[in-house]
């Protein structure tokens, strides 16, 4: 899917979007955000420093969220399809 269609359908779903750089992201600790290659073995995630473990797309994933910002993400309802009284 092309970015612009992404931003359309947010639009359109009344979600909030944001690019943000995975750079590091499943190697950064989400706790103390040390980053080391050393951190990632594989699919599995152990920090040498603080001892924090995690599958490595679930820390990639939260480092994004947190890169995303503090904010809800989904702030106000979707909007949704109607049509009468039944959602599409």
């Amino acid at each position: 899917m092309e970015r612009m269609e992404i931003m359309e359908l947010c639009e359109v779903a009344g979600v909030q979007w944001r690019i943000v750089p995975a750079f590091n992201t499943s190697r950064s600790c989400p706790q103390y955000g040390y980053v080391d290659s050393a951190n990632r073995d594989g699919e599995w995630f152990h920090c040498i420093r603080c001892g924090y473990e995690n599958d490595a797309d679930v820390v990639g994933a939260v480092n994004i969220l947190q890169r995303f910002g503090r904010e809800p993400i989904v702030p106000y309802p979707a909007k949704l399809p109607f049509m009468g009284n039944k959602c599409l």
